[in-house]
């Protein structure tokens, strides 16, 4: 399965990249309105710039994104298998001296096997997901390399391993492409193209275990989960079956189908979204009950709030995100802001969108709760596929892939046909 889906993945990422070559990138805005930047990357692809600044630096097939609390964003340069800080300030972090707007090598110097824990030595064989915590400790998802690893900001005991500053250490998966039963030790589990990982409040981390189509979450510590005693540093199943399907909403999470969970996040209530790439859906599992983005769901089940398993491109704006006529292709990534607000990558589409939780301004403009919008990219497509006479928003998009919320709500994604990472602000 995995070798039908990295075909697929890498066959629409060099039609993207054509799309992006061929397509002039704008990074100006309309007068008034939001505006997005580029903050790395020049739009060539190659491994250039390092220690120099990030707008003069090359990338390869950027995917998965992250912003710590000061700024400072990570970036799976993917292509290049490497992981890679945009520093927002002049300061030391992972045992390195950054400067403001430069980018720097923290993980990884080439593609291939496992290598040395030291972060100047060791091989990444596919990185596409990264997350920080709360601590500033850096996650990576190594998916071909079937495991997760954590470069800590500071010495300790995380996922119940000691870990020291600046040094790679694996949290989850053998490194063996497989699928392992849940309650037992993370670092013995097998994981199968683990592509996407986020941390909530507490520390907890969450895997989107690709191939496998399962969501997995690693505690942090000792704790009671939805009446199931949870151990640190174990591992243990919180969506999908095993069976790559699309049955289950409405019920109990863990009897419900994923297909090729991409990307996961989780909210400031401790809600779980994930980005279901072969449904061409977003899902949640909510830590209480409510209703969410329009769609009401039990604490401990799952549900559907936006995407109806359509891959076309079908692009409507302010209409319910559940509803019939909004719809999301293959997405990738997934943020949540301080405000609920959901933040969606969608990859086939070429754009970025969003689904608000609270009617207001969002990026300068009026918007519905629970409406599905475009924030950047393509808006409508001219002929019979993007190209002349196409409609966008902000800026032109080849392949988004990660989308992050940075300090002050600025959002940022990166776009693999453009081999880029841009950061919007609102006016």
């Amino acid at each position: 399965m995995r070798s039908r889906y990295r075909r697929a993945f890498f066959g629409t990422l060099c039609a993207a990249v054509l799309l992006a070559l061929v397509s002039p990138r704008s990074d100006a805005s309309p007068d008034g309105g939001p505006t997005a930047v580029r903050v790395a990357g020049t739009g060539a692809m190659g491994y250039t710039g390092d220690g120099g600044q990030s707008l003069r630096a090359a990338l390869a097939s950027p995917s998965g994104i992250a912003v710590d609390g000061a700024g400072d964003v990570a970036v799976a340069d993917t292509g290049n298998c490497r992981v890679r800080v945009i520093a927002s300030r002049t300061t030391s972090h992972f045992g390195m001296t950054m400067r403001a707007r430069h980018i720097y090598t923290v993980a990884g110097t080439g593609c291939g096997r496992h290598g040395s824990r030291r972060p100047s030595s060791t091989t990444l064989v596919d990185p596409t997901g990264v997350a920080f915590d709360g601590a500033g400790d850096l996650l990576i998802a190594d998916a071909s390399g079937n495991r997760i690893l954590e470069l800590p900001n500071a010495s300790g005991r995380d996922f119940g391993t000691s870990v020291r500053a600046g040094r790679l250490a694996s949290v989850a998966g053998t490194g063996v492409a497989g699928t392992t039963a849940g309650a037992r030790p993370a670092r013995s589990s097998r994981l199968d193209n683990p592509r996407g990982i986020a941390v909530d409040a507490a520390g907890d981390l969450y895997i989107a275990d690709t191939a496998a189509c399962q969501v997995d979450e690693v505690p942090a510590h000792n704790q009671t989960r939805l009446g199931v005693p949870l151990a640190v540093g174990h591992i243990y199943p919180v969506t999908g079956t095993g069976v790559c399907g699309s049955g289950g909403d409405g019920g109990r999470a863990g009897a419900a189908q994923l297909s090729s969970p991409s990307a996961v996040t989780v909210d400031g209530g401790g809600d779980l979204l994930i980005a279901d790439e072969g449904n061409s859906s977003v899902r949640e599992v909510p830590a209480t009950t409510g209703t969410f983005y329009g769609v009401a769901i039990a604490a401990g089940d799952i549900g559907t709030v936006t995407g109806q398993d359509m891959h076309t491109e079908y692009l409507n704006d302010g209409f319910g995100a559940s509803g019939p006529v909004s719809d999301v292709n293959y997405p990738s990534g997934l943020a949540v802001d301080a405000a609920g607000d959901l933040f969606i990558a969608d990859s086939y589409d070429r754009c970025i969108r969003d689904v608000p939780a609270r009617d207001g301004l969002l990026f300068g403009r009026p918007e519905n709760a629970g409406d599905l919008y475009t924030v950047a990219g393509m808006l409508a497509v001219g002929g019979a596929a993007a190209g002349d006479g196409t409609r966008w928003i902000l800026t032109r998009v080849g392949y988004p892939y990660g989308v992050a919320v940075g300090p002050g709500g600025a959002l940022y994604f990166s776009d693999q046909g453009a081999n880029t990472v841009r950061r919007i602000t609102s006016p």
